[in-house]
């Protein structure tokens, strides 16, 4: 029905679901202008994805795995973005970061590297896998000899772990 151009159908699909992945979404990230905009993305994903004639089982889980990925990419690149300012040389700009804003993020470097330190093994090597060594949920699935299932769900309770340490 949405992939014949069916504007009426995509509204009535937006409609019905919007505000439960919205909400789903803000539950995640505790920023409600950051998940409207990735539900947004999400809606758009629909759209694209119509237009490619991709069949999709079953709308609601794949509306909810879509949101779930970009709340993901979202903490990936926030967590990048920490590790490599950590990794990088702590030359002090004056006009870029003060001197409290240099001890805060030594305060969630440390508080990240407790978070990380005390998962499970299995959880920890994986979330590492994942977000040091840039691997792919396919390829950690593959050299664990592992589910991508099973991976993901490591990666999500590595992420809740960080989130409840660092609040």
């Amino acid at each position: 029905m949405l992939k014949e151009d069916d504007v009426y159908a995509y509204r009535q699909i937006f409609r019905r679901y919007y505000a439960m992945v919205e909400t789903f979404v803000s539950k995640m990230l505790r920023d409600s202008d950051l998940a409207a905009d990735v539900t947004q993305n999400v809606f758009m994903k629909l759209w694209i994805k119509r237009s490619s004639g991709g069949e999709i089982p079953s709308l609601k889980n794949w509306l909810f795995l879509v949101a779930k990925n970009e709340v993901l990419d979202i903490f990936k690149s926030s967590l990048r973005k920490t590790s490599s300012a950590c990794d990088a040389d702590e030359v002090e700009t004056p006009e870029i970061r003060t001197p409290e804003e240099v001890c805060q993020g030594s305060e969630l470097n440390a508080s990240l590297s407790s978070a990380v330190s005390s998962m499970p093994d299995k959880r920890r090597m994986i979330f590492r896998m994942s977000r040091m060594g840039h691997l792919s949920n396919e390829e950690i699935a593959r050299r664990l000899d592992i589910s991508v299932r099973t991976v993901e769900k490591h990666i999500e309770l590595a992420l809740k772990d960080i989130r409840r340490t660092l609040n």
